[in-house]
């Protein structure tokens, strides 16, 4: 903030970053160009929102409560409700399991399915659909590994263009699309949730597998102490 003063005081601060409204929920691309080049370049970017993202701390329960009486509210106004799991790119997933987040994230999802999934019994047009994951859109390749410096589906690993904004709107209120992949976009209640997260255990270790320069990187952002703590812990 005390830069962007200093720059807006010398008449140097350059583009302004829009607000959301002005382009149906998306984020102006300007602003998020400018974003990522305070942080030097994709490359970089692509580190510092991975590791923040992998630091981030799940809902508490006065946060579900209030979310709960959020969709009691709409759902009693006979509101149609449509949630989504954002689909951040599959290297901050990866980043959760590496920052011991990967439980935390699962006992989220179940708290997430136990409040739609009652809405939706006391009988609420409510759905919930997961986006993200390891995915064919969300596993793109990096600029690490691609040699090109940006994405078609990402700004960085935490923001997703808007092209991947229409497929998710495309899935939820249109079904399955001829143009979406098919394994982007799963909708999620409490009797197929344990197989869906199952699964996604299980496409995690194939990715960390089947894309080593990326596991590398990943791993790279977190100290040696830890990430020796957790593979013990998973051995035991």
């Amino acid at each position: 903030m005390t830069r962007d003063s200093i720059t807006v005081l010398l008449g140097s601060f350059g583009s302004v970053c829009r607000s959301s409204l002005a382009f149906n929920g998306q984020r102006d691309n300007v602003c998020m160009e400018r974003i990522i080049e305070m942080q030097g370049d994709t490359l970089q970017a692509i580190k510092t929102e991975t590791k923040n993202f992998a630091k981030a701390t799940p809902s508490t329960e006065k946060a579900f409560y209030k979310f709960s009486s959020f969709i009691g509210e709409s759902c009693n106004r006979e509101i149609r409700i449509h949630l989504y799991i954002n689909p951040t790119h599959a290297l901050t997933m990866s980043a959760l399991y590496w920052n011991h987040k990967w439980e935390a994230m699962e006992i989220w999802q179940h708290s997430l399915v136990e409040v739609v999934d009652a809405a939706r019994q006391s009988g609420c047009d409510i759905r919930l659909f997961d986006f993200s994951g390891f995915n064919s859109i969300t596993t793109e390749a990096l600029p690490q590994v691609s040699g090109k410096n940006i994405m078609k589906n990402y700004v960085e690993t935490s923001h997703y263009r808007d092209n991947v904004g229409a497929m998710i709107l495309e899935r939820m209120f249109n079904g399955a699309a001829g143009s979406i992949p098919g394994d982007f976009g799963v909708e999620l209640n409490g009797k197929m949730l344990s197989t869906h997260l199952e699964e996604m255990r299980f496409n995690r270790d194939q990715y960390h597998i089947q894309h080593p320069i990326e596991t590398r990187l990943v791993k790279s952002l977190f100290t040696v102490r830890d990430r020796t703590s957790h593979e013990n812990a998973e051995e035991q």
